[in-house]
């Protein structure tokens, strides 16, 4: 899940530039509410804008296991490489784990569910950075499966890369309860979207 502080819709273009034909198939204008249950209006943001993007770790003594960054780093990597061969950005990433996050674009916790809301994973927008917070430990109290994590961070990072919604179809890593944590091609063609010219969201 994310948290918006806009309520914009849409990524037609207010210019008169037509959508790249390349950018199909995408959930561009399918996009589901980012709030479960919720009636925040989705949409599609080009809001990064330094690449590589700064991914910190949020360094916490709870989580030293290099297992935690590799779950962040494999969420990092998927992305890079579905995006590799997108005229309108590549998204590539430098990774590092610190105490102090100061200058990231990134800023990934780990923690539980209990403590994040109850959400398995949650997305906060900021001025200039975004915040993912990703439990280890589920509202009952069983430890996440690293399969779920990566899955749930593979999630939540294409929040922070701009898709603001859910994707309707569950074997997109951006539905509300994807199947896998690989990203498809229609993942990719609507973050296209969110980084083509015609989108008045940046």
């Amino acid at each position: 899940t994310i948290a918006l502080q806009s309520s914009q819709s849409g990524y037609a273009s207010t210019r008169g530039e037509p959508i790249a034909d390349s950018c199909e198939p995408n959930y561009g204008k399918k996009m589901l509410s980012p709030v479960v249950d919720g009636n925040v209006v989705p949409k599609l943001v080009h809001v990064r804008h330094r690449f590589p993007m700064r991914v910190t770790i949020l360094d916490d003594p709870r989580y030293q296991d290099p297992a935690f960054d590799e779950v962040v780093h494999t969420a990092c990597e998927r992305w890079a490489d579905a995006t590799k061969d997108a005229r309108e950005q590549r998204f590539t990433f430098v990774i590092d784990r610190r105490a102090d996050p100061t200058g990231a674009d990134v800023i990934v916790q780990f923690g539980t569910a209990e403590e994040f809301e109850g959400f398995d994973g949650h997305t906060a927008e900021h001025t200039g950075w975004a915040e993912v917070r990703l439990a280890t430990v589920d509202v009952n109290g069983k430890r996440t499966t690293r399969g779920r994590l990566s899955r749930v961070a593979t999630h939540e990072l294409g929040h922070a890369l701009g898709i603001w919604g859910h994707s309707p179809d569950a074997t997109d890593v951006m539905s509300e309860n994807p199947r896998a944590g690989s990203v498809t091609t229609a993942d990719v063609n609507t973050l296209r979207l969110a980084y083509h010219p015609s989108n008045p969201n940046r």
